[in-house]
């Protein structure tokens, strides 16, 4: 992704990672229906194989840059937790 679209935002960024997953999904269905070695039928290009490395990629990229974030609101909910009980 360039760098100019790539989201700021927890939201944007979670769904960075729903957009690659579905990019993961869409390769590993044309594998199962046509193999790894597969290439478009028409103009050539990479292989499914080449194309699902290509994603899985894309994919890691977008959970490294939202990781944080989970971690970040799972910290702030448990501080909340910690906070409302009383001793």
């Amino acid at each position: 992704m360039q760098k100019e679209y790539m989201p700021l935002d927890p939201t944007g960024k979670f769904f960075h990672v729903i957009e690659e997953t579905g990019e993961v999904l869409k390769i590993t269905g044309k594998i199962g229906r046509f193999g790894f070695h597969s290439r478009h039928p028409v103009d050539g290009g990479p292989t499914n194989a080449e194309m699902l490395l290509d994603e899985i990629r894309d994919l890691r990229k977008a959970i490294d840059i939202y990781e944080p974030c989970l971690i970040e609101e799972i910290e702030n909910d448990n501080h909340s937790r910690r906070a409302g009980r009383v001793g």
